[in-house]
């Protein structure tokens, strides 16, 4: 190649690799939506604390994608929206300017991809009915001081289709909608089943819903209006356990009044009402706490395996098996004593039990309901070994409180509380150390004996 060529072809690459930095390779900007696309002059909340007329305008590419954090507006170079006026009729306009404080126009907050927030001063646009307000934007890569993608020096967008916003023509008037009622919604009960004849069973329920939170909330039993209960409380988003609740929904406390507390199984239907509005009904169950029968076992089976001998009348037919409801009971401690002296982690108990369900539970030393602390974990099928519990039982750890640890020979009652159900008390004995004697065993003599004098061996 001729020397003098190599200088031109250099120039021509430098040339190139510019003009491609220049690129229209940006995608162009689109405007989606202008919110409110309808202005109401002098309708309330139509000016913002700063007396312009603020639009969302909402849309894709409104900025560079480089994930910068780029100004909005002009200040930065990147995002070029330009603006301008038109007439009622649409034959003036006035000519595109940049959108700056000087020619009425400012955009709040950041760049960002897919809206831009335009103020634009009421005394230059937007308030002369059914007059319009039209926009464009494009973009650049990089900070750019042209006024138009044909003259950027940085990669850049071409310019977005012009998006037009409306003021309302004269007489019309904004049609204030108005919010929407949120009713109550009930969501659930808890309990929701109530056993007849259980002593330990509290009326005390938690309804569970969406829409409680305001004052006035009350419970309407089996459709009694007049004789509503005022809920006991606020609601609160948090339940009882100390859990958050999810979906928005909350909850408050009633007490079941007496006369609707039922002697018989059946149901009561139950409704919140507030002043937004009733709740549809939820059910309550009343059951009845029953046993489950014994089988008789085919009489003469177990006299005699080799000679059957039926039993006459109706003893021997075989009683059907019935549902139970127990309350939850303990069946073990271990440790289930503790030796005065041990060690610290004796004092780590593990509570063995029945019917204890899968909820969170607590545990109330010495009949101290109030001062029931929390077990370690949810009653669990597995013990600490590993091996699988048999017979349904669970287990649940706790630490003994402190103010619980006896230092002298004695006994703690145990007690488990799962829900508004309760065990009856178990019994950790605090035993005496064990005495240890100093005297070597191989030393003992019996008493009133002589000891026995040394052997003289004669060879």
């Amino acid at each position: 190649m001729n020397r003098s060529v190599k200088p031109f072809a250099r120039m021509l690459a430098v040339g190139l690799l510019a003009l491609g930095l220049q690129a229209q390779d940006l995608p162009t900007p689109i405007f989606l939506k202008a919110d409110p696309q309808m202005v109401y002059p002098s309708s309330p909340g139509w000016l913002d604390a700063n007396g312009r007329v603020v639009v969302y305008l909402q849309g894709e590419n409104l900025s560079p994608d480089d994930d910068l954090g780029h100004p909005s507006g002009p200040d930065g170079g990147y995002q070029h929206l330009f603006i301008r006026g038109v007439s009622p009729h649409g034959d003036q306009a006035t000519a595109w300017m940049p959108c700056v404080a000087a020619n009425g126009c400012l955009t709040y907050g950041g760049a960002a991809r897919s809206v831009i927030v335009l103020a634009a001063d009421p005394s230059r646009f937007l308030s002369e009915p059914g007059s319009h307000l039209q926009v464009k934007l494009w973009v650049s890569l990089g900070a750019d001081a042209a006024d138009d993608p044909s003259r950027a020096t940085n990669r850049h967008s071409g310019w977005s289709a012009i998006k037009t916003i409306d003021v309302a023509p004269p007489g019309a008037v904004k049609v204030v909608s108005a919010p929407p009622v949120e009713t109550p919604t009930l969501s659930r009960l808890a309990p929701a089943n109530l056993l007849l004849m259980d002593p330990s069973q509290s009326y005390r329920i938690r309804l569970y819903g969406q829409h409680l939170c305001g004052d006035g909330n009350t419970v309407v039993f089996n459709g009694d209006t007049a004789n509503a209960v005022p809920a006991e409380d606020h609601c609160k988003g948090v339940d009882d356990d100390g859990s958050f609740l999810q979906g928005g929904e909350a909850l408050f406390h009633v007490t079941i009044p007496e006369k609707y507390r039922r002697t018989s199984p059946g149901q009561l239907t139950v409704t919140i009402v507030n002043p937004q509005g009733r709740s549809q009904s939820r059910i309550i169950t009343f059951s009845a706490m029953t046993a489950k029968a014994a089988v008789r076992p085919w009489v003469g089976a177990a006299v005699n395996p080799g000679v059957a001998v039926r039993a006459a009348g109706p003893s021997s037919a075989m009683t059907a098996p019935q549902q139970i409801s127990l309350p939850p009971a303990i069946t073990r401690l271990a440790p289930a004593g503790i030796r005065l002296g041990e060690p610290p982690a004796a004092w780590r108990i593990r509570i063995y039990g029945a019917r204890l369900g899968k909820g969170p539970v607590r545990v109330a030393f010495n009949g101290d309901m109030a001062g029931a602390v929390p077990a370690e974990d949810t009653p669990g099928g597995v013990d600490d070994g590993g091996a699988p519990l048999a017979n349904g039982e669970q287990v649940v750890h706790v630490v003994l409180p402190e103010r619980y640890r006896l230092r002298t020979p004695g006994s703690v009652r145990v007690r488990l509380l799962a829900g508004q159900a309760q065990t009856e008390d178990a019994v950790l004995a605090f035993t005496p150390a064990p005495v240890l004697s100093l005297v070597d065993p191989k030393l003992r003599t019996v008493p009133g004996a002589q000891p026995k004098p040394p052997q003289i061996i004669h060879h």
